[in-house]
């Protein structure tokens, strides 16, 4: 019998990471598919228990030096606001447009600029030159690898600001890349608010206040007006109107008495019922949802795939064709040029992230898409169907 285990990682630079940690896994015996997505810091691994351990699919992240958690359902962490990233690219920028502004504006010696375009170097550059040695030491070339070549060479041939630039780029990118997915993320969680922190809990004649974990199947919970239903279950006793737009899409709130069901996430606007939970914790409507949306944004588009294939080949071929501009031109800043064009690597990172960023924003409008499949052709189609 197969099992599907989450994991939320950390430490993945690009999508050639991911892509060649999922060629691994996938090779694997007892491995029946695996999705790794750079863009959720997430891995979807179906395998068979009795060929493969759980410990033996972890290696594979920890040997590359990636941190690996097993995740249950929840929405990663990995692409939250990260305060020292942010201050590095503005401390970057603002570098780089001083020593531009105080260029082009006023007659101080050269050496200044230069000094202030070398400081943002400095700044912006250790990590990226950090990721692109651990890359060389393991024979890969990512994107990193290519920036800190292209930046190398810039510098060496004394354009301090081009190389600053080219850095700035690419912490610009991997910036405005954090700022859409942590809001994409941030929606996603907020399906978790819906769920109340404490429920009414009868036990005999009372009711007591539980926290909404420890509830059971074969509860009974008291809900009153303008609360929120914690469980899925069925009403024992009462009638209330219940606002279910966020599950059913139902714009008016519905009538419901003893023997309708009710879900998770739902409001009671009048009245009192007293709801016997069916389901509880993850197996609640609410849970499936949220892990619905977060399993979508691992699964990759059909054109994301056509990318990740791309992508492989992207680093070395614009080496090569640097080369041969050098070797065709004997300009070594055309060559350079080559190198400077190709950093930003936009087609790379830039559909995994328009995929994650328009489920999560589906999502927060009440529609729910399973992967990024569901993207494909879609703009033929001519129907509706509601």
């Amino acid at each position: 019998m197969s099992h599907k285990i989450k994991f939320s990682i950390k430490g993945m630079t690009c999508q050639d990471c991911a892509n060649k940690i999922e060629k691994e896994l996938a090779s694997l015996n007892g491995i029946e598919e695996a999705s790794v997505s750079f863009v959720t810091a997430q891995a979807i691994v179906k395998y068979n228990p009795e060929a493969i351990e759980v410990t033996a699919i972890k290696k594979v992240f920890t040997r590359r030096g990636y941190a690996v958690t097993e995740t249950r359902g929840s929405v990663t962490d990995a692409f939250e606001y990260k305060y020292k990233e942010t201050a590095r690219v503005f401390s970057v920028g603002i570098l780089l447009l001083s020593s531009w502004l105080i260029h082009l504006l006023t007659g101080i010696p050269p050496v200044i600029t230069d000094s202030m375009a070398l400081a943002a170097i400095m700044i912006g550059g250790y990590p990226i030159a950090s990721k692109a040695i651990k890359a060389l030491i393991k024979r890969e070339l990512n994107v990193d690898a290519l920036v800190a070549i292209a930046a190398s060479a810039a510098i060496a041939i004394g354009d301090y600001t081009e190389a600053g630039l080219v850095i700035f780029i690419l912490l610009l990118g991997e910036f405005l890349e954090s700022v859409t997915l942590a809001r994409t993320t941030r929606a996603i969680k907020g399906l978790a608010s819906l769920i109340p922190d404490t429920v009414k809990l009868k036990r005999g004649d009372l009711e007591v206040d539980v926290p909404s974990s420890e509830i059971k199947v074969g509860d009974v919970v008291v809900v009153r007006s303008g609360e929120h239903i914690a469980i899925d279950g069925v009403i024992v006793k009462g009638d209330a109107t219940i606002d279910q737009s966020l599950i059913t899409g139902e714009s008016i709130p519905v009538e419901r008495s003893s023997g309708d069901d009710v879900y998770s996430g739902t409001i009671n606007k009048v009245g009192a019922v007293e709801i016997k939970a069916t389901k509880v914790g993850r197996d609640t409507t609410v849970a499936r949802i949220e892990r619905m949306i977060t399993e979508a944004q691992g699964r990759k588009a059909p054109v994301e795939r056509t990318v990740d294939r791309f992508a492989k080949y992207f680093v070395p071929a614009i080496l090569i064709l640097s080369a041969i501009v050098f070797l065709a031109t004997g300009d070594v800043r055309r060559a350079i040029t080559v190198l400077i064009v190709a950093c930003p690597c936009a087609l790379v990172l830039g559909t995994p992230t328009a995929v994650v960023a328009a489920i999560g924003a589906a999502a927060r409008k009440g529609i729910l898409i399973k992967g990024g499949g569901g993207f494909r052709g879609s703009w033929q189609d001519q129907r509706c169907y509601l």
